[in-house]
């Protein structure tokens, strides 16, 4: 995970992942703010790479159910 560079932001990186699963036609995202609507909408943007999504399966692996 050395390379994953926006592990301080990870708001930037949900949007993207979600959409970029070949299984998932839409997402729905909760906000409240015109602010946090604006964030959701730049964050569709962010390309991931092969390496992030990498680091993401990786992290995934070893928490497959964070929140039992």
């Amino acid at each position: 995970m050395a390379g994953f560079p926006l592990s301080n932001d990870n708001t930037r990186v949900r949007p993207s992942f979600v959409l970029s699963h070949p299984l998932v036609a839409s997402a729905v995202f909760g906000v409240t703010k015109s602010w946090q609507l604006q964030e959701v909408i730049n964050a569709c943007s962010v390309e991931l790479t092969p390496e992030i999504i990498a680091d993401i399966n990786e992290v995934h692996a070893k928490f497959p159910n964070p929140c039992p």
